[in-house]
């Protein structure tokens, strides 16, 4: 019996986020568009007050424009001294870029002790009728007091992992992808995901 490959949507712009969908994401039923296989560069204003909001906005939005299943992230990076900023805000937090958004938060802890952050992402899969589904992950981790590695993006060179001993900006894509906020919320998409492409 042949399985009918299923078409998921991954809804970003974002290529480091789409890089690690793709190495995370493994299913042989599934075959992964992007929105540049599509020739979509429409752009959704996150103005929700969460994660889950914002992801949300973006997957039921191209989901019903594609007509096809989407998944969509947000995720930020929650700082405990800084009263959970940047947050939702944390891709635009300096308005200038990931180098620039680092810097600012290491002016804004200067003279801060208190360095405990933790990374959030939320995933949601929305199929075209609008039901949608909600997949939460977390880590927990420092802020250190300078740059330290060149791997990942946004703020990784800044996040120390106690558990991996390094930065994520110091750690492979391979350990990355086993210990991050996206692997976490992922995971947890991809233990319903037969139950849910059964539904398409």
């Amino acid at each position: 019996m042949v399985i009918p490959m299923t078409r998921i949507l991954i809804a970003t712009h974002n290529r480091n986020k789409l890089n690690e969908f793709q190495r995370i994401f493994n299913n042989e039923n599934v075959t992964l568009v992007t929105l540049e296989d599509l020739h979509d560069q429409a752009e959704v204003i996150e103005d929700g007050s969460s994660f889950v909001d914002n992801a949300k906005l973006k997957a039921s939005y191209f989901a019903m424009k594609h007509q096809m299943p989407t998944i969509a992230d947000d995720s930020g990076l929650v700082v405990d001294a800084l009263g959970g900023f940047p947050g939702v805000h944390s891709a635009r937090y300096s308005g200038k870029g990931d180098e620039a958004n680092n810097l600012k938060l290491l002016s804004e802890l200067e003279d801060i002790d208190n360095r405990s952050a933790h990374f959030v992402a939320a995933i949601v899969f929305c199929r075209p009728n609008g039901e949608c589904r909600t997949y939460e992950g977390m880590v927990n981790g420092e802020i250190t007091r300078s740059l330290r590695g060149d791997q990942g993006f946004g703020y990784d060179p800044l996040f120390y992992v106690p558990k991996l001993k390094m930065t994520f900006g110091e750690a492979t894509s391979d350990l990355k992808d086993r210990m991050s906020h996206r692997a976490i919320a992922l995971s947890k998409l991809m233990e319903d995901l037969d139950a849910l492409i059964d539904h398409e």
